[in-house]
């Protein structure tokens, strides 16, 4: 995949194409730290603790210009963004 010009949907199609789900989405993608979790260049996986950000039609995750994460989402195109769980309840 590295080299491929990947295309990804923004959020703001998703507030489009289905509002309730992307409302129940931003909030609990930005109740509690997030993980994003990508894939190295040896395939092994790598998972990153975040601050989701949903606002503009775009949801943001914030890094440093060198950080990992941003090098793994770029050379390999792909990553899984999970919420946070905010307590051993279920109740978040």
């Amino acid at each position: 995949m590295a080299g491929q010009n990947v295309e990804m949907a923004t959020w703001g199609s998703l507030e489009e194409a289905a509002p309730e789900l992307a409302e129940f989405g931003a909030r609990l993608l930005t109740s509690v730290t997030g993980y994003l979790a990508t894939i190295r260049a040896d395939g092994s996986p790598r998972v990153h603790p975040v601050v989701p950000i949903v606002g503009g039609g775009h949801l943001f995750v914030f890094m440093e210009p060198t950080s990992p994460k941003g090098v793994d989402i770029i050379d390999r195109g792909c990553y899984a963004l999970h919420n946070g769980v905010a307590d051993m309840s279920g109740t978040g």
